[in-house]
């Protein structure tokens, strides 16, 4: 079963949210944090696919909890949502790696398919996608450090169509 956080300061709209998910709990279950600061102790503890976060929140806002996950779970996909997007918030979050972005207030029927696009597009089959270099790089050197010992190779395809396969030797130590 796939888990996916909500995390919003707002109590009533995650009664709301797990409402309306309801109606998908045969294909993933919803844990809840009430603020940013809660999520990292929720993270840690369980496996979590897919995290909708609130950008707006009195303890640990929505940047800087992507920011933790960019630094330690940058591989879990997320989306936010705000009441106060502007141009610059924007560009925060898409740094961040947030796959998409919603205004409140939340049209929980786009909330539900972006949640199961986003749970359908982290599961195929190994691919890595929307993650910055330094995510990524981040990924390498954990994988070196827990692969000591061993020799491998890491498969980097483009997504250019008609782009060159990218092969990189690691030599674990």
């Amino acid at each position: 079963m796939k888990n996916v956080l909500i995390v919003d300061d707002e109590e009533t709209l995650i009664l709301i949210i797990e409402s309306r998910f309801e109606d998908y709990k045969d294909q993933f279950k919803v844990l809840t944090a009430s603020n940013g600061k809660e999520a990292p102790r929720i993270l840690e503890s369980n496996v979590i696919d897919f995290v909708v976060t609130d950008r707006n929140m009195p303890i640990l806002d929505g940047i800087e909890l992507l920011a933790y996950m960019s630094a330690n779970f940058p591989t879990i996909p997320a989306i936010a949502v705000t009441a106060f997007s502007t141009p610059d918030v924007e560009e925060k979050l898409k740094k961040m790696g947030t796959l998409r972005i919603l205004d409140k207030p939340v049209n929980l029927d786009m909330l539900a398919h972006t949640v199961l696009k986003g749970l359908a597009r982290s599961h195929q089959g190994g691919n890595l996608t929307s993650i910055s270099v330094s995510n990524f790089i981040q990924l390498i050197h954990r994988l070196v450090m827990t692969m000591k010992e061993r020799e491998g190779w890491i498969r980097l395809r483009t997504c250019i169509p008609g782009g060159n396969d990218y092969f990189l030797s690691i030599q674990f130590f």
